[in-house]
Protein backbone atom coordinates (compact mmCIF):
# COMPACT_ATOMS: atom_id res chain seq x y z
CA UNK A 1 0.00 0.00 0.00
CA UNK A 2 1.17 3.40 -0.09
CA UNK A 3 2.64 5.99 -2.91
CA UNK A 4 5.41 5.63 -5.22
CA UNK A 5 8.15 8.21 -3.81
CA UNK A 6 8.58 11.23 -5.52
CA UNK A 7 12.18 10.78 -4.59
CA UNK A 8 12.87 8.15 -7.97
CA UNK A 9 13.25 11.11 -10.25
CA UNK A 10 16.58 11.34 -8.38
CA UNK A 11 17.67 8.37 -9.40
CA UNK A 12 20.02 8.65 -12.34
CA UNK A 13 21.27 5.13 -12.20
CA UNK A 14 18.13 3.63 -12.02
CA UNK A 15 16.98 1.85 -15.41
CA UNK A 16 14.27 -0.79 -14.96
CA UNK A 17 11.88 -0.50 -11.96
CA UNK A 18 9.24 -3.64 -11.27
CA UNK A 19 6.33 -2.89 -9.03
CA UNK A 20 3.81 -5.07 -10.64
CA UNK A 21 1.24 -6.35 -8.60
CA UNK A 22 0.84 -4.17 -5.54
CA UNK A 23 -1.46 -2.01 -4.25
CA UNK A 24 0.59 1.25 -5.10
CA UNK A 25 -2.21 3.86 -5.21
CA UNK A 26 -1.41 7.87 -6.45
CA UNK A 27 0.39 8.97 -9.44
CA UNK A 28 2.89 7.80 -10.85
CA UNK A 29 5.97 10.25 -10.23
CA UNK A 30 8.40 11.59 -12.43
CA UNK A 31 10.99 8.94 -13.28
CA UNK A 32 15.13 9.90 -14.50
CA UNK A 33 14.88 10.41 -18.40
CA UNK A 34 17.26 7.63 -18.70
CA UNK A 35 14.97 5.04 -17.41
CA UNK A 36 14.39 1.93 -19.84
CA UNK A 37 11.63 -0.52 -18.30
CA UNK A 38 8.49 0.58 -16.18
CA UNK A 39 6.51 -2.43 -15.57
CA UNK A 40 3.68 -1.31 -12.81
CA UNK A 41 0.62 -3.52 -14.18
CA UNK A 42 -1.81 -4.41 -11.23
CA UNK A 43 -1.91 -1.44 -8.97
CA UNK A 44 -4.37 0.80 -8.09
CA UNK A 45 -2.00 3.77 -9.78
CA UNK A 46 -4.10 6.96 -10.81
CA UNK A 47 -3.80 10.56 -12.92
CA UNK A 48 -1.59 10.59 -16.33
CA UNK A 49 1.59 9.40 -17.30
CA UNK A 50 4.36 11.67 -16.23
CA UNK A 51 6.08 13.77 -18.66
CA UNK A 52 9.33 12.26 -18.41
CA UNK A 53 8.12 8.80 -19.42
CA UNK A 54 6.99 10.28 -22.59
CA UNK A 55 10.45 12.19 -22.77
CA UNK A 56 12.82 9.09 -22.52
CA UNK A 57 14.63 8.24 -25.48
CA UNK A 58 15.96 5.14 -23.36
CA UNK A 59 11.99 3.77 -22.61
CA UNK A 60 12.33 0.19 -24.08
CA UNK A 61 9.17 -1.42 -22.00
CA UNK A 62 5.86 0.72 -20.71
CA UNK A 63 3.71 -1.69 -19.00
CA UNK A 64 1.41 -0.34 -16.75
CA UNK A 65 -2.10 -2.05 -17.12
CA UNK A 66 -4.91 -2.43 -15.02
CA UNK A 67 -4.51 0.74 -12.94
CA UNK A 68 -6.47 3.56 -13.10
CA UNK A 69 -4.70 6.32 -14.84
CA UNK A 70 -6.41 8.94 -16.84
CA UNK A 71 -5.80 11.67 -19.75
CA UNK A 72 -4.67 10.66 -22.90
CA UNK A 73 -2.02 8.75 -24.28
CA UNK A 74 0.94 11.14 -24.90
CA UNK A 75 1.87 12.03 -28.50
CA UNK A 76 5.50 11.75 -27.69
CA UNK A 77 5.07 7.50 -27.03
CA UNK A 78 4.13 7.30 -30.65
CA UNK A 79 8.06 8.03 -32.24
CA UNK A 80 9.65 6.80 -28.77
CA UNK A 81 12.60 5.20 -30.72
CA UNK A 82 13.54 2.65 -28.20
CA UNK A 83 9.83 1.55 -27.15
CA UNK A 84 9.44 -1.90 -27.87
CA UNK A 85 6.24 -2.75 -25.60
CA UNK A 86 3.72 -0.62 -24.40
CA UNK A 87 0.54 -2.00 -22.65
CA UNK A 88 -1.76 0.68 -21.01
CA UNK A 89 -4.89 -1.95 -21.60
CA UNK A 90 -7.65 -1.30 -18.41
CA UNK A 91 -7.26 2.21 -17.74
CA UNK A 92 -9.48 5.10 -18.53
CA UNK A 93 -7.01 7.04 -21.01
CA UNK A 94 -9.23 8.98 -23.05
CA UNK A 95 -8.79 11.28 -26.08
CA UNK A 96 -7.85 10.07 -29.96
CA UNK A 97 -4.53 8.10 -31.12
CA UNK A 98 -4.52 8.65 -34.23
CA UNK A 99 -1.25 10.97 -34.58
CA UNK A 100 1.53 9.67 -37.00
CA UNK A 101 2.74 6.31 -34.91
CA UNK A 102 7.07 5.68 -36.01
CA UNK A 103 8.46 3.82 -33.11
CA UNK A 104 10.66 1.91 -35.57
CA UNK A 105 11.38 -1.44 -33.20
CA UNK A 106 7.66 -1.28 -31.50
CA UNK A 107 6.22 -4.89 -31.34
CA UNK A 108 3.34 -4.94 -29.05
CA UNK A 109 0.90 -2.28 -28.46
CA UNK A 110 -2.08 -2.78 -26.14
CA UNK A 111 -4.69 -0.17 -25.84
CA UNK A 112 -7.72 -2.10 -24.90
CA UNK A 113 -10.28 -1.20 -22.45
CA UNK A 114 -9.76 2.15 -22.45
CA UNK A 115 -12.35 5.05 -23.63
CA UNK A 116 -10.03 6.05 -26.60
CA UNK A 117 -11.81 7.81 -29.61
CA UNK A 118 -11.76 9.04 -32.82
CA UNK A 119 -10.04 7.60 -36.26
CA UNK A 120 -8.39 3.91 -36.27
CA UNK A 121 -4.79 5.50 -36.25
CA UNK A 122 -3.98 4.08 -39.85
CA UNK A 123 -0.11 4.52 -39.31
CA UNK A 124 0.31 1.77 -37.74
CA UNK A 125 -0.10 -0.43 -40.35
CA UNK A 126 3.31 1.46 -41.33
CA UNK A 127 5.04 0.10 -38.42
CA UNK A 128 7.08 -3.15 -39.59
CA UNK A 129 8.21 -4.68 -36.04
CA UNK A 130 4.38 -4.41 -34.85
CA UNK A 131 3.47 -8.11 -34.17
CA UNK A 132 0.58 -7.92 -31.53
CA UNK A 133 -1.83 -4.44 -31.83
CA UNK A 134 -4.74 -4.57 -29.39
CA UNK A 135 -6.93 -1.64 -29.55
CA UNK A 136 -10.06 -3.57 -28.82
CA UNK A 137 -12.78 -2.23 -26.20
CA UNK A 138 -12.87 1.57 -26.94
CA UNK A 139 -14.61 3.64 -29.22
CA UNK A 140 -12.42 3.92 -32.17
CA UNK A 141 -13.95 4.80 -35.61
CA UNK A 142 -13.71 4.81 -39.08
CA UNK A 143 -12.68 1.88 -41.05
CA UNK A 144 -9.68 -0.60 -41.01
CA UNK A 145 -8.71 0.62 -44.85
CA UNK A 146 -5.95 3.00 -44.54
CA UNK A 147 -4.19 1.04 -41.56
CA UNK A 148 -5.00 -2.12 -44.51
CA UNK A 149 -3.39 -0.74 -47.40
CA UNK A 150 -0.26 0.71 -45.07
CA UNK A 151 0.98 -3.15 -44.48
CA UNK A 152 3.14 -4.02 -46.58
CA UNK A 153 2.49 -7.67 -46.88
CA UNK A 154 6.27 -8.81 -47.15
CA UNK A 155 7.79 -6.53 -44.32
CA UNK A 156 4.80 -6.46 -41.89
CA UNK A 157 4.95 -9.20 -39.05
CA UNK A 158 1.46 -8.62 -37.61
CA UNK A 159 0.75 -11.39 -36.04
CA UNK A 160 -2.59 -10.43 -33.45
CA UNK A 161 -5.00 -7.96 -34.64
CA UNK A 162 -7.75 -6.78 -32.44
CA UNK A 163 -10.34 -4.27 -32.59
CA UNK A 164 -12.81 -6.25 -31.34
CA UNK A 165 -15.54 -3.91 -29.15
CA UNK A 166 -14.95 -0.66 -31.03
CA UNK A 167 -17.69 1.56 -33.45
CA UNK A 168 -15.21 1.11 -36.95
CA UNK A 169 -17.87 0.45 -40.11
CA UNK A 170 -17.00 -1.14 -43.42
CA UNK A 171 -15.81 -4.12 -44.57
CA UNK A 172 -12.78 -6.41 -43.74
CA UNK A 173 -10.17 -5.21 -45.94
CA UNK A 174 -8.90 -7.48 -48.31
CA UNK A 175 -5.25 -7.59 -47.36
CA UNK A 176 -6.37 -8.44 -43.32
CA UNK A 177 -8.13 -11.76 -44.85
Amino acid sequence: QGRLPPSLRNASGLLYLDVSSNSFSGPIPELPTSMEALLASDNRLSGTLPASLAASDQLRMLMAARNRLTGRVPFRLSGAGALMSLDLSNNSLSGPINFIWSSPVLRQLNLSSNNLTGDFPASLGSLDSLRVLDLSDNRLSGSLDAFATKIAPAANSLQVLNVSGNLLTGGLAPSLQ
